[in-house]
């Protein structure tokens, strides 16, 4: 499995990414900050909304929005 980081990428960049994944033909998962662009970005994507604690200290008392962004599956494929 590869991983990249597309966390420090620009509007344009994640944009560049999404036209990649999208003619990917393996499985591929994606996790970036839940926003309105990047939801704008990725809409013909499965797309789950997560909240976590900020950082890995179980007392944070902030929560942290991401998205969980996947390819949509069609239905009877597997």
């Amino acid at each position: 499995m590869q991983r990249h980081d597309v966390s420090g990428l620009d509007e344009h960049g994640r944009a560049k990414a999404a036209h990649r994944l999208d003619r990917l033909k393996g499985k591929w998962l994606l996790t970036l900050n839940d926003t309105a662009s990047i939801r704008a970005i990725f809409h013909d994507c499965e797309q789950t909304p997560v909240k976590r604690a900020l950082g890995i200290n179980a007392k944070a008392r902030r929560a942290y929005h991401e998205l969980v962004i996947r390819p949509r599956v069609a239905l009877g494929a597997k």
